[in-house]
């Protein structure tokens, strides 16, 4: 469409610089104005690469010996060396590296599987209130191996992508 109309524009969300400008700017600064203290860790699934990058390349700016981890599905782990399949952790695990994706920002790779995204999405829903989707249990899952690797006193971030009412016909809402 966008080469028969000019008035047609497309975003390219995976490899568009304004996707990690704006975590830079918005998103990382917000963090930073909210956290008191210093962050010893970040971590986030990998969709377009601009979460990760952009939050990322901003929270290690001021916290440089920070701990950044990329995290995937457990059936699509392509960063970690596997294949893509089917999985439920919905906007990550695409089956590509995105051109957005700083691959050099982050230290480790976390992977998540279906059940544990699923089940860290239903607890925050319990236990804190939060009707988030399954790519944030995959997030918070994650954000939780790693304060436990960094011990007590650390402060970890993560973000919540999702909101629950998408995911009304998935696994998530099937207890």
């Amino acid at each position: 469409m966008q080469e028969e109309d000019p008035k047609v524009f497309v975003p390219q969300q995976f490899e568009n610089p304004a996707n990690p400008a704006i975590q830079r700017s918005g998103t990382g600064m917000e963090i930073l104005a909210q956290v008191d203290g210093p962050i010893h860790g970040f971590c986030s699934g990998i969709g377009t690469g601009g979460t990760i990058t952009g939050i990322g390349e901003t929270l290690k700016a001021l916290n440089p010996h920070m701990t950044i981890w990329a995290v995937e599905p457990e059936n699509a782990a392509i960063l970690a060396g596997g294949t893509v399949g089917a999985h439920l952790q919905m906007g990550i695990g695409d089956g590509l590296i995105p051109d957005n994706l700083n691959r050099a920002i982050y230290e480790e790779i976390c992977i998540v599987s279906d059940e544990e995204a699923l089940e860290t999405a239903r607890d925050l829903a319990r236990k804190e209130g939060l009707m988030c989707g399954i790519s944030s249990g995959t997030n918070v899952a994650a954000a939780i191996q790693l304060a436990k690797k960094l011990g007590a006193g650390k402060t970890v971030v993560t973000v919540l992508p999702d909101t629950a009412e998408r995911y009304f016909s998935t696994p998530l809402f099937s207890e």
